[in-house]
């Protein structure tokens, strides 16, 4: 059943329903449509800001040679005394200071300008390659992460979700970010990519499982797997209505669910909505489930009473833009594991639970689990 299908379907229920002046159901938020917002750049200008140390030299003239070196030595004398560096520093900086000659004295400078260049551009590089993020932030990312996938205000999964999730983490303080603008950023946003991830492959395998397991049948408890991640997320009946479209044989996962909402946001917000409702009152029927059988309460959307964190997350979930898909085999992210840190309760701005899924992911993983690309 293709999406068009489906919302034809759809429009024919609500249709029955106004017919037969049935009570309306319960309200759930209206998802606005937002404009398609151009992704971050996070380029690397730094070679634009670093003029050559040669254009800086002033061009000299008159005597080649210098004839005040006795002055000049005195005052770099008293210069190197409020310094400290170490004694092959100090050598090469006397024997600067003992150069009569101009032009000599103009090519040390240079040199020594494009090695201090060269010495920076190694220690860049090199913090660049070492930086990982501590177990504290990555606790915070998978937090992020999963209360991200659990807001039904999210316009796409696969989208600029590490974007998204960065920017909320900023605006919410989170300790140990590398600044925005600086060469460890892209080490983040690696960082963050490889735990969603893990994030999107143990929603998937949850959701496989509901359909074999009938414990887990109905949508109610379904999502109660779900959202016991992030116990600051309230289960709304927009998020049992998210699941349940994930959840449609038709759409596949990530890539393919992007497509169907994308699909259904171009009919206009009215079809939008009821499309999923009428998915989410489909998936009652056929699993005989409702969320009062769930164990969880049935709460609100993200209020000014939540959480700030959550806040600036659910504020930034309505930004997030369609992914460009890669053509190809995506190679697996480099992601460290940590066993200490998997199914760790979330309770506080810095702590979060770990991954969900114990013993029953670890094998998993090797066989294309966390690794699989997103239409799968």
């Amino acid at each position: 059943m293709s999406t068009k299908d489906l919302l034809a379907r759809a429009r024919a229920a609500r249709a029955a329903r106004s017919e037969a002046s049935q009570n309306d159901p319960p309200s759930t938020p209206v998802e606005p449509t937002r404009p398609r917002q151009r992704p971050v750049d996070f380029s690397d200008d730094f070679d634009q800001l670093s003029p050559s140390p040669m254009s800086s030299l002033p061009l000299t003239l008159g005597p080649s040679t210098l004839t005040n070196m006795p002055q000049l030595k005195a005052v770099g004398e008293r210069a190197l005394k409020r310094f400290k560096i170490d004694a092959e520093t100090a050598t090469e900086y006397r024997r600067w200071l003992g150069t009569a000659d101009r032009d000599e004295r103009a090519a040390l400078t240079t040199l020594y300008l494009l090695d201090v260049g060269h010495k920076l551009d190694q220690s860049i590089g090199d913090k660049v390659e070492t930086w990982h993020p501590s177990s504290a932030l990555k606790k915070s990312i998978r937090r992020f992460g999963w209360a991200l996938f659990m807001l039904p205000t999210i316009q796409y999964y696969a989208g600029t979700v590490e974007h998204a999730i960065i920017a909320a983490m900023r605006s919410s303080k989170i300790r140990e970010l590398p600044d925005a603008d600086s060469e460890e950023n892209a080490a983040l946003i690696k960082a963050v990519g490889g735990e969603l991830t893990y994030i999107r492959y143990d929603i998937k395998k949850t959701i496989s499982k509901s359909l074999e397991a009938k414990e887990f049948e109905h949508i109610a408890k379904l999502t109660e797997q779900l959202v016991h991640h992030v116990p600051q997320v309230k289960a709304t009946q927009g998020l049992y209505m998210r699941v349940a479209f994930i959840k449609h044989p038709d759409h596949g996962f990530w890539y393919k669910v992007d497509d169907a909402l994308e699909a259904l946001r171009k009919e206009g917000p009215e079809d939008f909505i009821n499309t999923l409702r009428f998915v989410y009152d489909e998936d009652v029927e056929k699993y005989k489930g409702h969320p009062e059988d769930a164990l969880i309460l049935t709460g609100d959307p993200v209020t000014t009473s939540d959480p700030t964190w959550l806040q600036h997350l659910d504020k930034e979930a309505k930004k997030i833009t369609r992914a460009v898909k890669k053509q190809g085999k995506r190679k697996r992210p480099a992601v460290e594991v940590d066993p200490e840190e998997q199914a760790e309760p979330v309770s506080g701005p810095q702590e979060e639970a770990g991954r969900n899924g114990g013993d029953e992911g670890g094998d998993e993983n090797e066989e294309g689990g966390a690794g699989r690309d997103l239409d799968e």
